[in-house]
């Protein structure tokens, strides 16, 4: 899928390593139509919405940070923490807003860009120039410039002028009619995919690997260019309970993303992760869908599978925390599947960084495998492409250290009217080839589902 936007095109006039000084201000928007900003402002673009967080949209880029290999989160961690050194922030409302990094990190540390993945580096985060979160009394909106010759009193101009232009936007219409797929291509064919299980069930039965996560890509040709805000806000509404996302950094490549999957959260000496694994079909009645549920609490298999991604959390997160706290199993329902599903919650150090935090998680075994470096070595010789940012981390990190990261599974990338969608599955012993390629299709539904419902 060839892709005419370059990174190069992202704006990297302030870099972090140029001390300069961050000025903020904020104010109260009562009402804006969304659709219409969005598709009015230029990349870098960011939605993001969660369960725990607020509907945001962002647009421009104040500060813009990218690293690569074994040290990309350090990296980040230390660029963020130069760039905010010196900050200027005020507000007219209630709370001061807390200043946010948006973006994520691809699967593979040594990721490099292709022209798939054109704009996507190893790690990228956006502080957004122009950040609108919805709030009880419409929207706050935040504007953000950097550079060594900042003035305050026209940053605070620049925020009343883009709140006079972003309030006089004309509203536009929100779903066009719905988008044919034209072709569906697939990385494998049935026959390959139990090839290639059968290749990987004697690896796991013949050494110490315990689990790998397989997966398959699904390039969807559509009749015409996909509008992504109409897709997410499809995702919205039929995955609820979900971490929303869209990501725009260049013009014409968009990542996007329904994910059922939080890797961790921090709220200040809180933090917050899941181990979701196992998974079986939705019933077409509310009583075969509660009979499926049990099946799948019942499932020697699957409870093997989430035991192992369950274990290894708690090790890692054991080894940094305490006063762990493990709910009960209970069954997240998505739109075509559903999965076991445990929460862990626990107490650190307040100078814990999420960074720090969400690289001992990355990658959990509930979407690499187990020993996570011999299940990657495995992911890399068998499938037939590279995950770019599929199977890596998106969400943000603030200031002072909070964050929110979820795993980048059921999602795609965009570009005109071409859309690659990506899904896996957990292969452990007594994995059936067959009913793993039928959950990695209910996998790429809801996606496929977005595309052409209007």
């Amino acid at each position: 899928m060839p892709a005419s936007a370059q990174y190069d095109s992202v704006d990297l006039v302030h870099s972090p390593f140029e001390k300069g000084v961050l000025v903020s201000r904020s104010v109260n928007l009562p009402y804006i139509d969304v659709d219409s900003v969005f598709r009015m402002m230029e990349s870098p673009r960011i939605i993001w919405s969660s369960p725990q967080q607020p509907f945001s949209l962002s647009f421009g880029a104040a500060i813009t940070l990218c690293a690569s290999g074994e040290n990309r989160f350090e990296q980040i961690k230390q660029a963020a923490t130069l760039s905010l050194s010196d900050i200027d922030i005020a507000t007219t409302s209630d709370n001061i807003p807390a200043l946010k990094f948006f973006g994520g990190f691809s699967f593979d540390a040594h990721h490099k860009e292709s022209p798939l993945w054109s704009g996507f580096p190893s790690a990228l985060f956006i502080l957004p120039r122009a950040q609108l979160v919805q709030s009880k009394n419409g929207f706050e909106l935040t504007l953000n410039e950097y550079g060594t010759d900042i003035d305050p009193i026209q940053v605070e101009l620049n925020l009343m002028s883009l709140k006079s232009s972003l309030e006089s936007i004309p509203t536009s219409p929100r779903s066009p009619p719905s988008v044919q797929i034209l072709k569906l291509t697939p990385s494998v064919s049935n026959q390959l995919w139990a090839s290639q299980l059968t290749e990987v069930l004697d690896t796991i039965k013949n050494g110490p690997l315990e689990k790998v996560v397989l997966a398959q890509s699904l390039q969807a040709t559509l009749e015409q260019p996909l509008i992504p805000l109409n897709t997410f806000y499809k995702l919205r509404d039929q995955n609820p309970g979900c971490y929303h996302f869209l990501f725009e950094p260049v013009d014409g490549n968009t990542m996007f993303g329904a994910t059922p999957e939080l890797l961790v959260s921090r709220d200040g000496d809180v933090i917050q992760t899941e181990a979701l694994a196992g998974s079986i079909a939705r019933g077409n009645s509310e009583s075969s869908d509660l009979a499926l549920s049990q099946e799948l609490l019942t499932s020697s298999k699957n409870q093997h599978e989430h035991s192992i991604v369950l274990e290894t959390l708690k090790s890692k997160i054991s080894s940094f925390a305490t006063d762990i706290e493990i709910t009960p199993q209970k069954i997240k329902k998505l739109e075509t599947v559903q999965h076991i599903w445990t929460t862990l919650k626990a107490t650190i150090d307040a100078s814990d960084h999420i960074l720090s935090i969400a690289s001992a998680f990355h990658p959990t075994p509930a979407i690499s495998g187990i020993p996570s470096n011999l299940a990657q070595d495995v992911i890399n010789s068998i499938e037939p492409f590279e995950r770019g940012w599929y199977g890596g981390l998106f969400g943000w990190f603030d200031s002072d250290g909070n964050g929110e990261f979820a795993v980048s599974i059921r999602s795609a990338i965009a570009h005109k009217n071409e859309v690659m969608l990506y899904a896996g599955a957990g292969i452990v012993p007594n994995s059936n080839p067959q009913e793993e390629w039928n959950e990695i299709q209910l996998k790429f539904q809801p996606i496929l589902n977005s595309l052409t419902q209007s």
